[in-house]
């Protein structure tokens, strides 16, 4: 199957961020990051902040309208060559903190994958 070419689209809006992981990183519900004994085979996520990088754009106002409020206009949507952002992950952009929850994934047809992530307040 053919898939989208995103890759120079996103680059041209990328931005860098700081992107803090979860404490249970490697906990996956993916059968597929364990062994037949049940050892966490998966990818392995580092500790401590990462500096990262993505198209982390404001959700638009038919992303807005169709979450029926899950979405709000301080929520961002991260658009990542990344596929290996664990849900949970927190990322800090101009001293704004969002939490990325469960991704969009576009492999399939495409070379990014979509995460929204949720504007919280910052807890210094």
């Amino acid at each position: 199957m053919k898939s989208f070419r995103f890759q120079s689209l996103i680059k041209k809006y990328t931005v860098f961020f700081t992107i803090e992981y979860p404490e249970n990183q490697n906990v996956s519900w993916n059968p597929e990051d364990y062994d037949d004994l049940g050892e966490y085979i998966g990818p392995e996520i580092p500790e401590g902040p990462q500096s990262s990088s993505g198209a982390l754009m404001p959700p638009n106002d038919r992303q807005v309208y169709n979450s029926g409020g899950r979405i709000t206009t301080s929520d961002r949507m991260l658009y990542s060559l990344n596929t290996n952002i664990p849900e949970g992950s927190l990322i800090r952009y101009k001293g704004k903190s969002y939490q990325v929850m469960p991704r969009s994934n576009f492999e399939d047809f495409a070379d990014f994958s979509l995460y929204e992530c949720k504007a919280v307040e910052n807890i210094d």
